[in-house]
């Protein structure tokens, strides 16, 4: 095998050396532009489907030039177990791979470094990451390629599912190393002499059927809703253009503007009508969620720019996850000073705990939030003050603050209330607990009065289930709170299309759910208060309908097509919990048992007859 694998390496030499140059030229002239070392989750999420794209050609380019039947009959038909053919072909896939994506990586980061940013050991796990990808690119091509079955290429998707759900955790390496898992033994199973048969063994269908059917349900469920909108919009009929909605809406009020809501709300609070002028003359500002989660250490992907500016001193800090603390650099991009929990840290020494962050803090402006405090740098003394403190531990900052009037009052949004506080956050003018918690929440407006402020509040969401729900409030000048209007809008959609999601699979859909809930405390996702929407018994009993539908669907196919009962029960199985998409992945994949031939009998005397 050794002879193998050196063919296989100078086959593909040049193409290695030649892309990984270009590669490390590109990604040196991007650091110029952007910090390479954490960039944005956006940008994080855009260069890894490059990365699997990359992978996927080059991997499909070698198993096409074995996939011919001759060449790979001549491949197979040697005195070498296939598995172990399989692997030397894998090993040097991994070893092209890494001369064109990980090793340019690794040797970008020391550019970043020459730029003024700290470059830290923990961040070469970025060139583990990138060869992750490309090579899971690589062997999903091969899959597709070795299956048969024009369903199979619904496994070139399986990396890119997992780009925007996992590319920004600090522990990525975990997911992707299952993934790589699972694809090697589903190549494994695959790597044979008859490549019409498909996989070898029940679990080994298993294998490919499982990444399949994620991809197609998502699929499904992208193509259902774009489709039914794309219907209705042919129709005139769709609730976001119609030029007229039903008055009590919530298109119509998310369509009517923040100074028509809150001259509802005037109207409601017993104010007196004013006209189009006046309402222009009100002074008013607009606040809407602007992020649902908070950094964490050691994460790949900045949801944004950690840097934070001293303008008194001109310095700009930029944070260490390593030390996790602020690197102080001046204008020429010399470390002048650390700064921790308590402040400027003297010395040179190792770091005490207590300045340590326990989370990055996310700079705003000339604050920054960590967990429920808003911090700022003292410029007299440089120590660090907690400039506002939200009364409840678990409660978290979901948005920049936005100045009001003219005073400059600051409107300051949380996960749970609403808060006004002056310009200078010495005083908390009043505080608004939302209705129904942060899971709806949609614009919020604000309005200073004569004698107080005026608060509208429209909650629900488009396109998933939701409480449509327009809350209007008049506070006075002392702080009050008096609600003067809770009106239920009627939904979009109804609610057979916000639980088309679900229904297409719905224990795929809770299972993934749950991940989600495990994972993203992890990741910094601020928990969304307030209750879910529970689905009808009338959207329930379709998606048991259509469970036990695909599952009997399967059973009669592998019937049809002459499975064993070990085979059958196991696409059955797979069917009836995956739904909808198993059943189709099954009219694709499920192959059909070969039919044994009887040998020829010869008898003395007799012409051979079977």
């Amino acid at each position: 095998m050794p002879e193998l694998l050196k063919s296989e390496l100078l086959r593909w030499r040049g193409w290695a050396l030649g892309l990984g140059l270009v590669h490390l030229i590109g990604l040196s002239y991007l650091s110029r532009m952007t910090d390479l070392a954490q960039p944005n989750q956006g940008l994080l999420v855009v260069i890894g489907g490059v990365y699997v794209v990359v992978g996927g050609l080059v991997g499909g380019w070698q198993a096409w030039g074995y996939r011919r039947p001759a060449v790979w009959l001549t491949l197979l038909h040697r005195p070498v177990a296939p598995r172990r053919i399989a692997a030397c072909l894998g090993l040097a896939n991994g070893l092209v791979l890494l001369a064109m994506v990980g090793l340019p990586v690794a040797l970008a980061l020391p550019v970043v470094a020459l730029g003024g940013r700290p470059v830290e050991t923990w961040q070469l796990g970025l060139a583990l990451q990138a060869w992750m990808l490309a090579f899971c690119g690589s062997l999903c091509a091969w899959l597709a390629l070795l299956t048969p079955g024009r369903w199979a290429l619904l496994l070139l998707l399986t990396p890119f599912l997992l780009l925007p759900e996992f590319l920004a955790l600090p522990w990525l390496l975990l997911p992707m190393a299952g993934l790589l898992a699972w694809l090697l033994l589903a190549v494994e199973r695959v790597f044979q002499p008859d490549l019409e048969r498909g996989p070898r063994g029940a679990w080994g269908q298993v294998l490919l059927v499982l990444p399949a059917v994620l991809a197609l349900t998502i699929l499904l469920q992208m193509g259902g809703s774009v489709g039914y909108q794309a219907a209705l919009g042919a129709l005139g009929a769709h609730p976001q253009f119609a030029e007229a909605p039903p008055p009590d809406s919530y298109v119509a009020w998310r369509q009517a503007g923040a100074r028509k809501r809150l001259a509802a709300a005037l109207t409601a609070s017993g104010g007196p009508a004013l006209d189009e002028a006046a309402l222009k003359a009100l002074p008013t500002a607009n606040a809407v969620v602007e992020f649902g989660r908070l950094p964490v250490n050691y994460q790949p992907g900045r949801l944004k720019s950690l840097a934070w500016a001293w303008p008194e001193r001109d310095w700009r800090l930029e944070y260490s996850h390593a030390e996790q603390i602020y690197l102080a650099f001046d204008a020429q991009r010399r470390l002048v000073g650390r700064i921790g929990r308590q402040g400027l840290i003297e010395g040179g020494g190792a770091v005490d705990a207590s300045q340590r962050f326990e989370a990055p803090p996310l700079p705003v402006g000339p604050w920054a939030i960590l967990g429920s405090r808003l911090l700022r740098l003292d410029p007299a003394n440089g120590r660090m003050l907690t400039a506002l403190q939200l009364p409840r531990e678990d409660d978290r900052f979901v948005s920049t603050p936005v100045p009001l009037g003219p005073a400059q009052d600051l409107v300051w949004l949380t996960k749970r209330e609403l808060i006004l506080t002056d310009r200078h956050l010495k005083q908390v003018r009043w505080r608004l607990e939302w209705p129904q918690g942060l899971r709806d929440l949609g614009p919020v407006d604000l309005a200073v009065l004569p004698d107080g402020w005026l608060v509208s509040v429209l909650e629900g969401l488009v396109l998933e289930p939701s409480r449509p729900l327009l809350s209007q409030y008049h506070v006075d000048a002392q702080g009050q709170v008096r609600q003067v209007r809770s009106q239920p809008l009627q939904p979009s959609f109804g609610e057979g299309f916000t639980a088309w999601y679900w229904m297409v699979s719905p224990l795929q859909h809770e299972l993934l759910s749950r991940l989600d809930d495990a994972v993203q405390p992890g990741q910094g996702l601020i928990e969304q208060a307030g209750a879910p929407l529970p689905r009808s018994q009338g959207v329930q009993l379709a998606a048991a309908l259509l469970m036990a539908g695909s599952a009997l669907g399967a059973a009669l196919l592998a019937r049809r097509r002459q499975l064993g009962w070990r085979e059958t029960a196991v696409w059955t199985l797979v069917c009836g919990l995956a739904s909808l998409p198993g059943l189709l992945v099954a009219l694709g994949l499920m192959q059909a048992r070969p039919q044994k031939q009887k040998s020829p009998v010869f008898r003395p005397g007799l012409k051979a007859h079977t």
